[in-house]
């Protein structure tokens, strides 16, 4: 699949028409709840079989079949939001689901030949994880705090104090802060040499993160003034 080619623009088409499609499901649904643990089951399903794919003795490889890629650990919180509300998972997943996701599908990386598993299970995982974290935004009206942004700048640097070690250590590259570099074309490409590039990658998610959070907030603000209206 060629980046920016007519199959890679129809898939992103899918992406926002599936997500889309599961929004005003929810919101006219007499149940929205119910819909949206169909969504975190499906997704925990997708996310498991994603991961049996790559534990398959063919396929493994250390450095690329740990779920412990950003959206391997965001597609399984996702899940988990819409089955069991946690309020941490809650707030990683609203603040971080959309913009690293939305990267994965805009730029995906490694093979994507329609005729393999991997392709498929790839997308529908990407796909899964941003139609769960606007539908818990959108349809259920989650709305993250400043505790909340606080807590999840507090995963970042968790994760980052985990994985950059064991990717120096083993020569992994989770979280594509390593030197080396994403398996495809990614702005990764124009952040410059490692060890500058990592500092790069990890100040950007930073700030998604932080432009995610005053856009729900600012949205949630204006439900409630569109509310006091019309009241």
């Amino acid at each position: 699949m060629a980046l920016g080619g007519s199959f890679h623009l129809l898939m992103i088409t899918v992406v926002i028409a599936v997500t889309t499609l599961m929004i005003v499901a929810g919101l006219r649904s007499a149940r929205p709840d119910y819909v949206g643990r169909w969504l975190g089951g499906s997704l925990l399903v997708l996310w498991l079989a994603y991961n049996v794919y790559y534990f398959q003795p063919a396929v493994f490889a250390w450095q690329l079949s740990l779920p412990l890629q950003v959206c391997d650990i965001l597609a399984f919180l996702a899940a988990v939001v819409l089955l069991r509300p946690i309020p941490l998972a809650r707030a990683v997943v609203c603040l971080s689901a959309v913009p690293l996701a939305a990267q994965a599908v805009l730029t995906p990386t490694g093979d994507h030949d329609p005729s393999r598993p991997r392709f498929w299970l790839y997308w529908g995982l990407h796909t899964g994880i941003i139609a769960a974290a606007l539908y818990d935004t959108v349809v259920k009206r989650y709305r993250p705090t400043v505790r909340d942004f606080r807590n999840v700048l507090i995963v970042d640097a968790a994760y980052v104090a985990i994985i950059f070690p064991l990717n120096l250590a083993f020569g992994w590259n989770y979280g594509y802060i390593a030197p080396a570099t994403a398996d495809g074309r990614t702005v990764l490409d124009v952040l410059g040499p490692w060890p500058q590039r990592a500092f790069i990658v990890v100040a950007l998610v930073i700030a998604l993160q932080t432009l995610m959070f005053g856009v729900v907030l600012l949205s949630g603000r204006r439900h409630v003034d569109a509310s006091a209206k019309s009241e």
